[in-house]
């Protein structure tokens, strides 16, 4: 699961330091509900516009 760091932190289950902007990509869904739920990552944002959705000319 890929998700991006809204509030910048170290990892003390991998000792990592990510900043604000950078991408989390966990595997341990447990260790990704926490860091959710403290407010550290959230899913990452799709900056393409959808296919359906092209833009008006």
């Amino acid at each position: 699961m890929k998700k991006q760091v809204i509030i910048g932190f170290q990892d003390t289950a991998g000792k990592k330091r990510y900043y604000v902007g950078d991408e989390y990509a966990g595997k341990d869904a447990k260790r990704i509900k926490e860091l959710e739920e403290a407010g550290l990552i959230a899913d990452v944002a799709d900056e393409a516009a959808p296919a359906d959705k092209q833009p008006a000319e």
